[in-house]
């Protein structure tokens, strides 16, 4: 199977930075084309109090601010393409995967379980059983080879 498009999920965490670093690694061996995609949580937004026009200048900032914190995990011959967008980050993922089309989704993940899964949540676990392409997750102990 040939991967010639692969959107790497990012939201400016650990597991996210190792992702990119992996999806972009992954890339360069299969010539591959990248994206490095991000969402800000809508809820959260809306929490605050702030217009769409705030909130859209907000989710630019943020989508700015986690791709430039990135830079550093990435190979200096990375040139790192960045989305962003608003909405609950499983469905802005799995609806940007369909759209552009990506054939891999690259996804950190915390590693949480029990408890903590269950009142948190897991936008990998969600991104997994809903994706139409191949999900790799790369967990958060896990280290990729620069």
């Amino acid at each position: 199977m040939l991967f010639s498009k692969i959107l790497v999920a990012v939201d400016g965490g650990a597991p996210a930075a190792r992702a990119a670093r992996a999806g972009y690694a992954l890339a360069q061996e299969l010539k591959s084309e990248v994206r490095l995609f991000h969402a800000v949580e809508l809820s959260t937004l809306a929490h605050v109090g702030i217009s769409a026009e705030e909130a859209t200048k907000f989710t630019e900032r943020e989508g700015q601010k986690v791709f430039s914190a990135l830079i550093d995990f990435l190979p200096p011959s990375a040139n790192p393409q960045g989305i962003w967008a608003m909405g609950e980050p499983a469905e802005a993922i799995l609806r940007e995967a369909l759209g552009w089309p990506a054939d891999l989704l690259v996804i950190g993940s915390h590693g949480r379980d029990g408890m903590v899964r269950v009142l948190v949540g897991s936008v990998a676990e969600n991104v997994i059983r809903h994706a139409a392409c191949p999900v790799l997750v790369i967990k958060a102990s896990t280290t990729v080879a620069e």
